[in-house]
């Protein structure tokens, strides 16, 4: 037979279920919800660590260890400075296409055979080799990394093969209207003269040959401005003995050099080095180009201009929160809420702000219906002004401090970040403490030092603007 329950333990069940009640409420009580809670202190940022040494020919070795999977990969890079290519523009692509297309030892078949034995990735870049598998496969991956890095031979019928399909890439991009805009906004931005305003041509490509290769591969590719970096299920002892082993003893390549009348290196194969002697800058006044695109549903409109903003500037960072706010992800940025929510021209509008060593860029930009586009150019240029003299709001201040935070915690995850900030500190000449103190830098990001950044780095009156339009659409009236 059931019990009922006595009166003390009825009492008892009533309070607990009252407390239970009016809990909520007297906690509610005690806060002030018209008020937005205080922010929180940065948190100390612990990066993975990282061993690094030298070869005793100068490379430099990286290790991150990363046990949690058995992966092992491995980035062989050089440090090259950007040089002119002239009248043979699109080689050093080439470099990079070719790179692991064929050895004294191996065809490039025998190379391809060989990594999918091994279940490994492995791909050329201009400046280096990048490859990874698993653990238990990765001693026999890195010898051919080595055979890659120290033997490619650029064989004639694979250069050709690869000369056919940058012919057939020059030709398509003559219907690709943000290729286009690319490319004559980047011809524009960093003139002719500047390696990276060069375009490669059916002329340039026809120009090349194999030999123009190899010269690049063997001058640049030294052990000097060498890096090896191995990521993952390895040890600091393990990737010491492959590193010595495979490249301890390297000299690098021996190649005939001289120097011109002018003072500029002359190497075998390829010719005169030419440098560029300076940086290019912002025009003095804007300038406006139409790129005709016949019976275009759509325009690209694009405004941009060069900058003297290296890695290591100390306004870096400022900004980077300044280009969030106005258009760099964030889809509460200005350029996006002004061309897309407001006037409904575009999907998306976005902008980008570039930090380079040698020179770095500004780039906004959208496509647009063809009826809008000088109207979404004149809004564009608009919130660039705005951006330097406008004030900026705590409620996106905020918003882009949190976003660049997140995206930042976030890369932590992925053990190749770490590798990427230690050989970014050496590339970049960056302090040692760079990354570490990212996030207790960020959060002293004021709206003054965005205000500061925009105006430092924002030329909407030196800006170059690209535009690819019909002609007949075409309206000049540049009044808001």
């Amino acid at each position: 037979m059931n019990r009922r329950p006595t009166i003390g333990r009825r009492i008892f069940g009533a309070t607990t279920f009252l407390i239970a009640i009016l809990s909520p409420a007297l906690m509610n009580a005690q806060i002030d919800r018209t008020k937005p809670p205080g922010s929180a202190a940065a948190p100390e940022v612990r990066l993975g660590a990282h061993e690094t040494f030298l070869l005793a020919n100068g490379m430099r070795v990286i290790v991150v260890e990363n046990h949690k999977q058995p992966l092992v990969s491995v980035q062989v890079k050089f440090d090259i400075e950007p040089v002119m290519q002239g009248d043979k523009a699109g080689y050093i692509d080439l470099v990079g296409e070719l790179l692991v297309s064929g050895t004294s030892q191996r065809t490039k078949e025998e190379i391809d055979e060989a990594v999918d034995q091994l279940g490994a990735d492995l791909s050329g870049a201009s400046d280096g080799i990048y490859a990874s598998c698993l653990k238990k496969n990765f001693n026999a991956l890195f010898a051919l990394v080595q055979e890659v890095a120290l033997d490619a031979t650029f064989p004639d019928d694979e250069f050709e093969k690869a000369r056919k399909r940058t012919l057939s890439s020059i030709q398509s991009r003559k219907d690709d209207p943000d290729a286009i805009a690319e490319l004559v906004g980047r011809v524009l931005t960093f003139n002719k003269g500047y390696p990276y305003g060069e375009v490669a041509t059916e002329k340039t490509v026809n120009a090349i040959q194999s030999k123009h290769l190899q010269a690049y591969y063997h001058r640049f590719f030294q052990p000097t401005n060498g890096y090896i970096v191995f990521v993952g299920d390895i040890t600091e002892q393990e990737a010491r003995q492959l590193a010595e082993k495979s490249f301890g003893n390297w000299k690098g390549a021996t190649i005939a050099t001289s120097m011109d009348a002018d003072g500029q290196e002359v190497v075998e194969g390829l010719g005169v080095v030419r440098r560029p002697k300076k940086s290019p800058g912002a025009y003095k006044v804007r300038r406006v180009v139409i790129v005709d695109r016949p019976g275009a549903p759509q325009s690209v409109v694009r405004a941009q201009f060069p900058l003297d903003l290296k890695p290591n500037d100390p306004m870096a960072l400022a900004g980077q929160v300044m280009n969030t706010i106005l258009g760099g992800g964030v889809f509460n940025a200005r350029l996006m809420q002004n061309l897309r929510e407001d006037k409904g021209y575009t999907y998306g509008a976005y902008s980008s702000l570039e930090s380079d060593r040698y020179c770095g860029n500004f780039n906004a930009g959208a496509s647009v219906r063809t009826g809008v586009t000088d109207s979404a150019l004149i809004e564009m240029i608009f919130e660039l002004e705005n951006m330097r003299l406008g004030k900026v709001k705590t409620d996106e201040l905020d918003l882009a401090k949190s976003f660049m935070a997140g995206s930042f915690a976030r890369s932590l995850e992925d053990p190749r970040t770490v590798a990427r900030f230690a050989l970014n500190t050496y590339l970049n000449q960056l302090p040692e403490d760079h990354y570490s103190t990212y996030l207790k830098r960020l959060d002293t990001i004021s709206a003054a030092g965005v205000l500061a950044a925009a105006e430092r780095f924002l030329l909407p009156d030196n800006a170059m603007l690209v535009v690819g339009v019909t002609r007949m659409c075409w309206a000049t009236n540049w009044s808001r």
